[in-house]
């Protein structure tokens, strides 16, 4: 999935933190709407304040062929939440993290999918895009407010 824009909601007493972590310590650039956007490829990535402790499972796009520089870079900037996955029937290899406001981020690698042929060190500005997005949660709870919407 290619996405072109993604708000997520996070803690406000967590912005200054976020904003830390993804245009400091992954060294992701700000864009030019204002606090909390990011650029990630062809993706603009925001976060917003809201109530409670929303957290996310979403995905970085790495080049496919840029996983073991893109595994270097993220080990030296954050502690890793296990090992490298591999997933077979996809063609990708996948490392994890969090970010402060608890999201499980994902830097993934199909082979064949926005390789750049680059060697080298890895930058922030090599990821291609958000390619993954999901909540986290329980899912009856998650349903509830959608089935009463909508008559279910």
């Amino acid at each position: 999935m290619r996405f072109a824009e993604v708000t997520l909601a996070a803690p406000a007493a967590r912005l200054a933190e976020l904003d830390e972590f993804y245009a400091g310590t992954l060294g992701l650039s700000r864009t030019g709407h204002g606090a909390g956007w990011y650029e990630v490829g062809e993706t603009r990535l925001r976060f917003e304040a809201a109530p409670g402790e929303p957290f996310y499972h979403f995905a970085l796009l790495v080049p496919g062929d840029r996983f073991d520089a893109a595994h270097a870079w993220a080990a030296e900037r954050v502690e890793l939440a296990g090992g490298v996955f591999d997933f077979d029937a996809w063609d990708a290899r996948a490392c994890y993290l969090h970010d402060p406001a608890g999201s499980i981020v994902e830097l993934i690698a199909l082979r064949g999918i926005a390789e750049s042929g680059a060697d080298g060190p890895f930058a922030g500005g090599e990821l291609a895009g958000v390619s993954e997005l999901g909540l986290v949660g329980d899912p009856r709870s998650l349903l509830e407010p959608l089935a009463s919407e909508l008559a279910i």
